[in-house]
């Protein structure tokens, strides 16, 4: 059974007990911390979070691909924030598969400390103010920032980088058109085009 198939299971076991006791365990940071673990450790228990080898198991922001800032100096970042997920497992049906479900249903990106500041960070700090909330539109925080991931673990086909984050693209009249997007190199374009992928 893998790590994260015994956090579901101790999951569950917690959100069946009365409603008193759940909402006890959601006081303070024993749930986050539960949560946290999910992600934090490998299927078989090898702990991955600010670690260097983290880099080949999470993915990757392109502006931290491009950084060369090694595992331990990359900020991973939940798509959607824990309290939504924990607030998303407590009005669940509470059944192993929908704690599954839901738990699956969010990912870790690594990121540059930077991104991680304009996630995290409130609007009267030039950030998003997206720390614990999803964005008003409903996508998950990195998609509404224009973070964009990929496999850190070099499966994935290279890419040329822009490594100018995402945000000052809007913002830098002088970044040009071409700049913003990825380029992706053309035989992984005939790939997609062939239907190997």
């Amino acid at each position: 059974m893998s790590h994260q198939d015994n956090i579901a299971l101790v999951l569950h076991a917690i959100l069946q007990l009365p409603e008193e006791q759940v909402s006890a365990f959601c006081k303070g940071n024993p749930f986050d911390k539960l949560l946290r673990s999910y992600d934090e450790f490998s299927s078989s228990g090898t702990s991955l979070y600010r670690l260097d080898v983290g880099t080949q198991h999470y993915k990757m922001s392109v502006a931290a691909y491009a950084s060369g800032l090694r595992g331990r100096e990359l900020y991973g970042e939940h798509r959607i924030p824990l309290r939504i997920i924990i607030q998303r497992l407590i009005e669940s049906d509470r059944t192993l598969e929908s704690i599954h479900s839901i738990l699956c249903s969010n990912e870790v990106v690594l990121v540059t400390p930077e991104e991680q500041r304009y996630l995290d960070s409130s609007i009267a700090n030039g950030g998003l103010g997206l720390r614990s909330r999803l964005p008003e539109d409903g996508r998950d925080r990195l998609a509404f920032a224009g973070i964009e991931g990929r496999s850190g673990n070099g499966n994935e086909p290279p890419l040329e980088l822009d490594p100018t984050p995402h945000w000052r693209h809007a913002k830098d009249p002088l970044v040009s058109a071409r700049k913003r997007r990825l380029r992706l190199i053309p035989h992984f374009l005939c790939e997609i085009s062939e239907g190997h992928l």
